[in-house]
């Protein structure tokens, strides 16, 4: 049975930052700045295009994510290779395991 990928969907982070809190009654410190209007709720829903950015870019963090792992996954290999070749060479150059075949009595 396939079932579709589940959807993930990206908050991204606010960019406006919130005044610093200051005692109860005073006033907070005014910069000359006339601060950004606060969207509506409405304002604010997702249209499908945002939804679709923001599912592109959590896949593309999968695909980084899995990169790396992939990476990973053969630097793991290429130092296992290394170390059989080296248990290899060590192993050469002993004497062979008895095998099967015929055994020699060394005093006849």
């Amino acid at each position: 049975m396939n079932t579709p990928p589940t959807p993930v969907y990206y908050q991204p982070p606010m960019t406006h930052a919130l005044p610093p809190p200051t005692p109860a009654g005073a006033l907070p410190a005014h910069s000359g700045e006339i601060p950004p209007p606060i969207p509506t709720p409405e304002a604010q829903a997702s249209s499908p295009s945002t939804e679709g950015a923001a599912y592109i870019i959590a896949l593309e963090g999968d695909i980084t994510a899995l990169k790396g792992t992939v990476n990973q996954m053969a630097a793991d290999m290429a130092e296992l290779m290394a170390l059989l070749r080296a248990s290899n060479r060590t192993s050469s150059n002993s004497t062979p395991p008895l095998g099967y075949g015929p055994t020699v009595d060394p005093n006849p």
